[in-house]
């Protein structure tokens, strides 16, 4: 992908949006690091899309599902798992 955004700084300011982030401090510090993360990858996410969203119902759309494989590796005792996408 040309010029991908893998940082919250960048997408807010793509995005014309305040670093800013949400108020999370009612929840537990562990909920609160996650929300935080969500909130930041679907940021990045949203600049990334150019506005496009996926519509799951719509079955003629294209989309990609993730399939790991398993895989012998002898730098790794116990094997490694190898990404390979596939499209539906």
């Amino acid at each position: 992908m040309e010029n991908f955004i893998s940082d919250y700084e960048q997408a807010c300011a793509k995005l014309n949006r305040s670093t800013e982030l949400p108020d999370v401090s009612m929840y537990s510090a562990k909920k609160q690091k996650r929300m935080i993360s969500d909130h930041k990858l679907e940021t990045i996410l949203e600049a990334n899309n150019d506005g496009w969203e996926g519509d799951l119902g719509d079955t003629k759309q294209r989309k990609w599902h993730p399939y790991f494989d398993i895989i012998k590796d002898k730098a790794a005792p116990g094997g490694g798992i190898a990404p390979i996408y596939i499209r539906m």
